[in-house]
């Protein structure tokens, strides 16, 4: 967890043992066979997604940057042309 500072492999047995002792897992949890590696899996997945304060960002790209560049071009609407 970002909070605790892990990461890699400590943050995936701190998923790992953070899931296995949740209320209800033994009774609810229909991946126990394969805890060890979905605990992995959403380790990894977070790392890309949130990182340590003062640390540089862990992925490159953020909405700004994949979005389309802004028009000029204003679509005109019937509540446009109603306003004038």
């Amino acid at each position: 967890m970002v909070f605790e500072g892990l990461e890699g492999d400590a943050l995936a047995e701190f998923v790992y043992e953070s899931a296995i002792q949740s209320p209800g897992f033994s009774q609810g949890c229909r991946h126990q066979s394969d805890i060890k590696l979905k605990a992995m899996v959403w380790a990894r997945a977070a790392e890309g997604y949130y990182w340590k304060l003062g640390d540089e960002r862990s992925r490159g790209e953020n909405y700004q940057s994949v979005r389309e560049p802004e028009s000029k071009v204003v679509p005109i609407s019937k509540n446009l042309l109603r306003s004038n």
